[in-house]
């Protein structure tokens, strides 16, 4: 898929499905509804889940619902909804900055972000020692110049 931000994963939230189009997860859950992939409560049809289109995501302490990306991308240009064009986007990707530190996401989790400098979240992690791991290997690539 050209432009496609999330290369490793098949499927994706709503807000990351907008990326391609420019749009919101609002839009994009109206769009979803509009193709009758979710119903008037906004939850996914049975089909949508049995075709494989939808599927819940359980990464305790998160649920979530993600759609399969290249799929629901090819549903929604076919419904005429034109793909964003990378090359008139304003805005530069966002850039994680170093120095990277761990903080506790949930307090009676085992959720864990590594964040940058300017406190956005880079990665989120399960158990403090893996988050501490990942924090360390981008501190180390931060503080030799590998870090882009």
């Amino acid at each position: 898929m050209k432009n496609d931000l999330f290369p490793c994963f098949d499927y994706l939230t709503q807000t990351q499905l907008g990326t391609f189009f420019g749009e919101t997860s609002h839009v994009v859950g109206r769009w979803l509804k509009e193709i009758g992939l979710r119903d008037a409560f906004g939850q996914p049809t049975r089909q949508a889940f049995k075709d494989g289109l939808a599927k819940q995501v359980v990464a305790e302490p998160l649920r979530f619902i993600a759609w399969h990306k290249e799929r629901i991308v090819g549903m929604l240009v076919h419904a005429g909804h034109p793909l964003k064009d990378a090359a008139s986007d304003q805005q530069p990707a966002l850039t994680l900055k170093g120095p990277f530190t761990v903080r506790c996401s949930s307090p009676e989790g085992d959720g864990y972000e590594v964040v940058d400098s300017n406190g956005i979240v880079g990665v989120w992690v399960r158990g403090e020692v893996n988050a501490r791991w990942i924090e360390l290997l981008m501190n180390y690539a931060y503080d030799h110049g590998k870090w882009q």
